[in-house]
């Protein structure tokens, strides 16, 4: 998902990079220690100790000489010049302003600069930044690598999704509406009736909170302060459409004890997994308030191990629905009507609703665990809920007494099925 980190190996394999941003432009300038003798070191740090958060000024030239705080050659001649291709050695950066102990940094020609808008980051040579203290030191240290790119990816995918979901939720709540004012408002006050609350209207709430938090960009301090409780406020989500399939299935199994012990134990450990996972402390991508300046407050799962945390919470929902779709298929078999076929029976019992609950919740493991850009997880905290939504209303209108049609068409297929059962025998003459 957020904050990807390659594993050591990998980043000795790779080319340094140096990224720096300044108003709406970012300037890679991408180099290569191809002479072990004439390494390249650099050590950047801004005038408010902030890495690469407030340096003032390029200066590029193709000699030392040249590169000094009042000389600035302009970027974009250069880049519409044919000099970066002839072969003499190499250009220098400095970077000017109170910037610390700042050493020569080489740019071979055999490698480019580029200046990328924002929204185009079409860079993919581009690797990693590399910060070293001082020039006779052997030991690297990495300060900005291009996971950055990938978060930024990954924040534009999410934050598609998460509006998708959004337009979802408002739709769904748009046309059942009427039904929901007429099935859950006039009713009596029931537990069904606050799970259903739950899943429509906090989902609603939490989500309108997500969309301010993640699709809006903010500066570093504030999401700081907020991502944590943006965060844990995701745990109801993911176990609240788990608590309608158990009473459901404990309704179906004609309130059976058994049935309520193990899927009370089930479910007591998804909401305990759950509420552990989304509270658990979090930080912020820092890597993309260092190129961006400011972005949505998206957590970051950047060491893998809370990422894989998010995924196994999502798999333990998955799991709880085949649990409570288990128990009501076998209690389907056993107390099936005689004169009702399986396919009307399952349809009566709102079963459908349990298995879609269970292929959404599986698809959205699948895509989490597969894609691995966060895309998975806005769905599965949705969906279900939507579903459960729907499966209660389903369920209150079964329960609601018989309007005159309704009546008349129940009479009829009541006959109907009578006379497709009715054997009539005939008798047989035979002529000779």
């Amino acid at each position: 998902m957020f904050g990807r980190l390659w594993s050591q190996s990998r980043l000795e394999q790779l080319s340094p990079v140096w990224i720096w941003k300044e108003s709406i432009h970012i300037w890679h300038a991408v180099f290569r220690r191809d002479d072990p003798a004439s390494q390249v070191y650099l050590f950047v740090e801004s005038s408010d100790a902030r890495p690469l958060g407030q340096l003032r000024k390029i200066v590029i030239a193709k000699r030392v000489a040249e590169a000094t705080p009042n000389h600035c050659p302009a970027i974009y001649p250069f880049l519409d010049t044919e000099d970066h291709r002839r072969a003499d050695s190499s250009w220098k950066i400095l970077i000017s302003g109170d910037v610390g102990h700042l050493q020569d940094v080489s740019v071979l020609r055999s490698s480019s600069l580029l200046l990328t808008g924002i929204d185009d980051f079409r860079t993919d040579s581009i690797t990693r930044f590399i910060c070293v203290p001082n020039r006779r030191s052997r030991q690297t240290r990495l300060v900005l690598g291009m996971n950055w790119l990938d978060d930024w990816n990954d924040v534009k995918h999410v934050r598609c999704v998460m509006v998708a979901m959004c337009t979802l939720l408002l739709y769904e709540w748009l046309i059942l509406l009427d039904r929901e004012i007429e099935l859950i408002y006039k009713a009596r006050v029931s537990f069904i009736n606050v799970c259903y609350i739950l899943c429509r209207y906090y989902t609603a709430a939490a989500w309108i909170i997500l969309m301010w938090c993640y699709v809006g960009d903010h500066p570093k301090e504030l999401c700081t302060r907020v991502v944590r409780p943006v965060h844990a406020i995701l745990a109801p989500c993911q176990f609240t459409s788990q608590g309608v399939m158990l009473m459901r299935a404990y309704a179906f199994t004609s309130r059976s004890r058994q049935v309520l012990l193990i899927l009370g134990l089930c479910y007591l450990f998804l909401v305990g997994f759950n509420i552990g996972v989304f509270c658990a402390p979090v930080d912020i991508l820092e890597e993309l308030y260092t190129v961006l300046g400011s972005t949505g407050c998206f957590p970051d799962f950047g060491d893998g191990f809370m990422g894989r945390r998010v995924g196994y919470s999502i798999f333990a929902s998955t799991l709880m629905d085949f649990i409570s779709l288990l128990v009501v298929s076998i209690q389907c078999y056993r107390t099936q009507a005689r004169d009702v076929s399986l396919g009307r029976y399952v349809e009566n019992q709102g079963l459908l609703g349990f298995a879609l609950v269970c292929i959404i919740n599986l698809t959205c493991t699948v895509i989490y665990f597969q894609l691995s850009d966060g895309t998975g997880l806005p769905m599965t905290l949705v969906l279900p809920n939507l579903v459960a939504c729907r499966l209660i209303l389903q369920l209150r209108q079964r329960c609601q007494p018989l309007t005159e049609t309704e009546l008349d068409a129940r009479n009829s297929r009541i006959v109907r099925d009578a006379f497709d059962r009715l054997q009539v025998y005939e008798d047989s003459w035979t002529m000779s």
